[in-house]
């Protein structure tokens, strides 16, 4: 029955993503594009579900330390490699960790960030808000690691993540520090306390649209000096393009905004 499902469901797999994908990747696509995307989302987007999400929640070997690639790290690899897109990992994930990602400036993140965990076989869950979990596809969001916060309402957040990394040894949660697609002029720090109250370390996630290339990259511990650490944020972070650059925000905490005015942002 298993190989029989996935007989069935890898073609249309590959069949409603990878065109989807290649389409939306590629500069030059024609301005059509806009108008029929909708369409083939209401048709497609079903269907490539249906057929992924059983894919993605089962092909994880139970032993992950086995250098055998899974069914789904072939597929995940042969999507990014058909856009002309690469899956890099700078250095071993440790067992707890929370994971950065930047620059936030469209939904095609999250699949991209989903391809890189199928095709490197990492595993972590994501925090977006509440709103992108509500029916018919909530379930399927927390299937795929997402875990919902109410925005608004975070004034015990840090807390309770920090409880949760103690509470469990192996617990790997990414965020966007940005909070949004728009652009703002600083990042939230809320990442970044959670990270150091809990003592685990902050992993730097991009996607870079300019070089599309998806990946994790170094591993650093926050050192308590906020304007430090977001220097070496800064720094890395300054060598990535997202899709959209004009909605990428300055990379700087909100002390730093009140000393130096984004001009740019007033515009």
């Amino acid at each position: 029955m298993f190989l029989m499902f996935l007989c069935s469901s890898a073609p249309l797999f590959l069949c409603s993503s990878v065109p989807l994908f290649l389409c939306s990747s590629c500069s030059s696509a024609p301005l059509f594009l806009c108008s029929s995307v909708p369409l083939f989302l209401c048709s497609s987007v079903p269907l490539l579900l249906c057929s992924f999400v059983p894919l993605f929640l089962c092909s994880f070997p139970m032993n992950t330390s086995t250098p055998r690639k899974t069914l789904l790290q072939r597929l995940s690899g042969a999507c990014l490699a058909l856009a002309g897109w690469r899956a890099e990992v700078a250095e071993p994930l440790p067992p707890r960790c929370l994971i950065i990602g930047a620059h936030h400036t469209t939904w095609w993140d999250l699949i991209v960030t989903l391809l890189l965990m199928g095709a490197t076989g990492v595993r972590f869950r994501w925090i977006a808000k509440d709103s992108l979990f509500r029916a018919p596809l909530g379930w399927l969001l927390r299937a795929l690691g997402g875990m919902p916060v109410r925005r608004g309402a975070k004034a015990n957040f840090v807390g309770q993540m920090v409880a949760a990394f103690q509470a469990d040894p192996e617990l790997r949660v990414a965020m966007v520090p940005e909070g949004t697609r728009r652009r703002v002029d600083h990042w939230k720090t809320g990442f970044y306390y959670i990270a150091h109250g809990a003592g685990v370390p902050i992993v730097l996630g991009y996607a870079d649209y300019a070089k599309r290339c998806v990946g994790l990259g170094p591993v650093l511990l926050p050192s308590g000096d906020l304007d430090a650490d977001f220097a070496r944020y800064r720094a890395f972070y300054g060598a990535v393009t997202g899709r959209f650059p004009q909605f990428q925000g300055a990379v700087r905490h909100v002390a730093e905004l009140q000393a130096k005015p984004d001009k740019s942002s007033q515009v």
